[in-house]
């Protein structure tokens, strides 16, 4: 299995250690390394895993004559527990060698998770982009296999939870998607990304919504937002005053995107039915009548059945 940037980055800060001072007593308090350090293998190392036991633990490494030269042995010792956990279990291992832990000091032996990611990923993301991310992993959003997956697709990340959720990091792409489906309304909550699933569509529809909104809603919200950005745009001056105070996107980028985006909608077969049933429910709500329209502007509109 191809270790991933960012778990490379951490063997790396590991095998830096083993290097200088031969004995690294490796603590990780949440288990956010656990899979990752059991594919962990150093040159002329030996790495163990606390499973459960330290007197096993301690057991091994006496049968196998570890701790008995005047140097420390090249070993690692691996334990998804705090280090006061341990009731100083493995006190005798830690003053031979080093500890690394969150917020150990210095820096090296830091192993601090969001820390971690940031210093593997500027050089790949910028940064910007590295800081956002640090922070997503700060509040738990993102496992040690999402930063790799994020790393592999090197700077043309721009919006990490999204980017993982959806798939893709294309604004339009995640914005169809979010649309047509509610499959992914579940995992936007678990991870929290409503926040910056609201940053991206303002950003790229201008498209505003209340703080903490369901993503339900937001869908709801943001469909009404592109059809109508997409009704305006296509009716130029013909806009029938009633309608000229509805609020649309604002600027030519913004109204280009939304028509691209209500275009994509309508012509992708497999989310057809989706963009009938929310272009029905806007027309309602709007009670649309072709009667205070010119028929002339009408002519090529496709935003609603109405004008069929």
């Amino acid at each position: 299995m191809k270790t991933g940037l960012v778990t490379e980055h951490l063997f790396g800060l590991v095998r830096k250690q083993v290097e200088e001072h031969g004995l690294v007593v490796w603590y990780d308090p949440e288990g956010f390394y656990a899979k990752a350090a059991e594919r962990l293998e150093l040159p002329e190392t030996t790495v163990l895993r606390y499973e459960g036991s330290f007197f096993d633990l301690r057991w091994w490494i006496d049968q196998q004559e570890l701790m008995e030269g005047e140097e420390p042995p090249r070993l690692v010792v691996f334990v998804p527990l705090a280090q006061d956990q341990t009731h100083r279990a493995l006190i005798e291992l830690e003053a031979a060698g080093v500890v690394m832990q969150p917020g150990q000091q210095p820096p090296a032996r830091n192993t601090r998770p969001a820390v971690v990611a940031r210093n593997a990923l500027r050089g790949v993301l910028g940064e910007k982009i590295a800081a956002e991310v640090e922070k997503q992993v700060e509040s738990g959003k993102l496992t040690l296999e999402d930063l790799d997956v994020l790393a592999a697709k090197g700077t043309e990340v721009s919006w990490g939870v999204l980017t993982l959720l959806f798939r893709t990091d294309n604004p339009q792409e995640i914005a169809l998607a979010f649309l047509a489906n509610e499959k992914y309304d579940a995992e936007i909550v678990k991870k929290e990304a409503g926040e910056e699933l609201t940053k991206l569509l303002a950003k790229e529809f201008d498209f505003r919504t209340k703080e903490g909104a369901a993503p339900s809603e937001v869908r709801q919200q943001l469909a009404r937002h592109v059809l109508l950005t997409d009704l305006v745009a296509g009716l130029g001056q013909a806009l029938p005053p009633r309608l000229a105070s509805v609020a649309v996107a604002s600027l030519p980028p913004w109204r280009e995107a939304c028509v691209a985006l209500a275009k994509s909608w309508r012509l992708r077969r497999d989310l057809r039915e989706s963009y009938v049933k929310a272009a029905r429910c806007v027309e309602r709500e709007l009670g649309l009548d072709p009667a205070e329209f010119d028929p002339k502007a009408i002519g090529e509109l496709e935003t609603f059945s109405v004008f069929e």
